[in-house]
């Protein structure tokens, strides 16, 4: 099964901690979400899954697995593709850097994998692949010396995804998330590391690919589309792109309004200034708390990790959606017949975002809005 026709929806944007958290949105905004989008030929819903640790350490129970399970199926819905990125609370607490842990030398975010894994086996449709996308081993601080154990880690994990392969006959792919300030930042990063300590070992270098977040490739400058470009040419499987869109700082007045408005202590919000030809010049770890020395009178372009939904355009006066990569990425497919990942709209920061702050009628309508946009651009021929 490709995911041409299925676009997922990351269910990380809605709030939840543990199990119960999640069961109770089956027949409320889970439900809602379903009933605003509806699949062809009314098949089920596809959700891109998202359950904390602590819900996951839950599911060993295997009475409780079949529960949640038979409970999706029963509220119409299922999933292809998972997120196992955030560990723990990701939502209403000061997440920023705790994002990235447990990094992947411990072994807690290998076994937190491998749970989401058995968990995506048990709903995966028949005849159907998975993908799982995760972090990029961990943010900038990431001890070295520790590079060597995170790898056996990622291999080990691969291989535990080769024996879940033979025993349910789906094949279930680790999705490494390039993201800004992390051990990862771009594609030859991790390509570097890929033909260092994966490529020559077998199930890894099949198993164990690329998430291609389209927000984090925009902060990285440069040429739209040229990332995924040069995963292609150098053999890097790409099992899942998540549709993202960065927040762009086009004009002063753009300034005063994210400094007012869109600050918060939730997540990380790194910042690029680019200058006229795409090249980053400067590099902030988060936003700003004051408009960057230099950038007083608009002479770059700032953008900003902060995920906005990917139809908008404009959404207030000097600030705009930075979706150029997005665009690129989604020609890139429609020209592309052979490329068919899992394709997920990863838009997790409604629960901060201006205008959709506990305003749930208003987040399914931007959700619907937003696959919309997929669908139809998608649908175009150059």
């Amino acid at each position: 099964m490709t995911s041409r026709t299925t676009i997922s929806i990351c269910a990380n944007a809605f709030p939840a901690h543990g199990l119960d958290d999640r069961l109770h949105q089956l027949d409320g905004v889970l439900a809602q979400l379903r009933d605003a989008i509806p699949q062809p030929d009314h098949a089920p819903f596809p959700l891109g899954l998202w359950l904390d640790a602590d819900a996951m350490r839950q599911l060993d129970d295997d009475t409780t697995r079949r529960h949640l399970v038979q409970e999706l199926a029963r509220h119409g819905l299922t999933a292809q593709t998972a997120n196992a990125f955030p560990y723990g609370r990701f939502h209403h607490t000061h997440v920023k850097t705790s994002v990235y842990l447990p990094d992947w030398s411990t072994p807690e975010r290998r076994d937190y994998t491998l749970r989401v894994a058995r968990l995506l086996a048990d709903i995966l449709p028949p005849d159907a692949d998975g993908s799982i996308s995760t972090l990029p081993c961990g943010y900038r601080d990431f001890p070295h010396d520790r590079l060597e154990l995170a790898a056996q880690n990622l291999r080990d994990c691969a291989h535990a995804l080769e024996r879940l392969r033979q025993q349910t006959g789906h094949t279930i792919r680790l999705a490494v998330e390039m993201e800004p300030d992390c051990l990862w930042e771009t594609p030859q990063q991790f390509i570097d590391f890929r033909q260092r300590h994966l490529a020559s070992d077998d199930p890894a270098a099949t198993l164990i690919g690329v998430c291609y977040d389209t927000c984090h490739q925009e902060l990285l400058g440069g040429h739209p589309g040229d990332g995924l470009r040069l995963l292609l040419r150098h053999g890097v499987p790409v099992p899942k792109i998540q549709f993202s869109a960065a927040l762009a700082v086009t004009a002063p007045q753009g300034w005063q309004t994210l400094l007012r408005d869109f600050h918060d202590d939730v997540y990380l919000h790194q910042t690029r200034l680019l200058d006229g030809y795409r090249r980053v010049r400067t590099a902030l770890p988060d936003m700003p708390d004051a408009i960057p020395d230099g950038d007083g009178d608009g002479d770059a372009r700032a953008v900003v990790h902060y995920h906005v939904p990917i139809h908008a355009t404009t959404l207030a006066p000097g600030l705009e959606a930075a979706r150029d990569e997005l665009l690129a990425t989604l020609a890139l497919l429609r020209d592309t017949p052979a490329l068919t990942p899992h394709l997920e709209i990863e838009t997790y920061t409604y629960s901060v975002l201006p205008g959709f702050r506990q305003n749930q009628a208003a987040v399914i309508a931007a959700m619907r809005d937003e696959h919309a946009f997929v669908t139809r651009a998608l649908a175009q021929r150059q």
